[in-house]
């Protein structure tokens, strides 16, 4: 069956694997767009999910004109932008968009949830993730392909309500 994530290890299992042409590296979203994850581990018939939360080297994003890495933190709730060459501000309710990379480019993950100035050329910056993890229940997996492969299939899967949960981190549920 689906295993679900804990305060340990926030990955989570999709009900969609190999037989469905699920690749490890795959970039996952939600319903809406919204960057969630990477495939892990692919399985026959499942796939394991590190979602964008999970404290992991981190998902490059453009942060308006400058770029920038959003890290997790462990919690459902915040991430952090880090931008090494900082040189404006940004500002409060920005949207990150994902850069080419893990994630195809321009895909929403986090906006910033309080101003900050360049401070020695660095902004370090909370964020709070678009992607609801306390609703998450279905996502979709692209066919983020190599440079040289042709593009797969995006799989449509449904994520059984007790894999998103991720332990009691004082979110209620």
């Amino acid at each position: 069956m689906v295993g679900a994530g804990d305060s340990l290890d926030l990955a989570f299992t999709i009900d969609k694997g190999v037989a469905d042409g699920v690749l490890v590296g795959n970039p996952v979203i939600d319903t809406s767009g919204n960057a969630v994850g990477t495939v892990v581990e692919v399985f026959e018939t499942k796939a394991k999910v590190l979602p964008v939360i999970a404290r992991t080297e981190g998902t490059g994003v453009r942060a308006g004109e400058q770029r920038g890495v959003l890290l997790g933190l462990g919690r459902e709730d915040e991430l952090q932008l880090e931008i090494l060459d900082a040189t404006a501000v940004v500002r409060s309710e920005l949207l990150l968009l994902t850069e080419a990379g893990k994630f195809p480019p321009g895909l929403p993950v986090a906006v910033v949830m309080e101003s900050a100035g360049p401070e020695a050329g660095q902004i370090r910056a909370l964020a709070e993730p678009t992607a609801d993890f306390t609703r998450l229940r279905i996502v979709v997996v692209l066919g983020w392909p190599l440079p040289e492969e042709p593009a797969a299939p995006a799989v449509t899967t449904t994520v059984p309500a007790a894999t998103t949960t991720t332990g009691d981190q004082g979110s209620g549920g």
